[in-house]
């Protein structure tokens, strides 16, 4: 019995080790933690909504636009009519509950709460 020890052991920790893998949870991309509606903390008409298809709303005025997380990874949104700019920092906090974005010009961060 001593010498299918070390083999029992090992059978059950791979068979372990297999199985953890099956729970974990994928975890999502920056372009997926910003799908939804985010309302900031210190104004209510300053909103976005973001879409799953890189198109979305920016505040309460419905203007449109899209976005990209651009290749020095800061979020670039493009506003439509009137043509606007908007280049940002990011950081998500609170389970990617909170999203900070600091605008790049005037390094003023904005705190922005995801709506359910």
């Amino acid at each position: 019995m001593k010498k299918y020890l070390p083999i029992i052991v090992s059978f059950f920790l791979l068979i372990s080790i297999i199985i953890s893998g099956c729970f974990e949870q994928k975890s999502k991309t920056d372009e997926e933690k910003f799908v939804g509606t985010w309302k900031a903390e210190e104004s209510k008409y300053r909103m976005f909504t973001f879409n799953s298809d890189g198109t979305c709303l920016i505040n309460s005025y419905k203007l449109k636009g899209t976005y990209h997380i651009n290749s020095k990874g800061q979020l670039v949104i493009n506003q439509t009519n009137p043509l606007e700019v908007y280049v940002y920092t990011y950081r998500f906090k609170d389970n990617d509950n909170k999203l900070i974005l600091t605008d790049i010009e005037d390094e003023y961060p904005y705190v922005f709460i995801k709506q359910k």
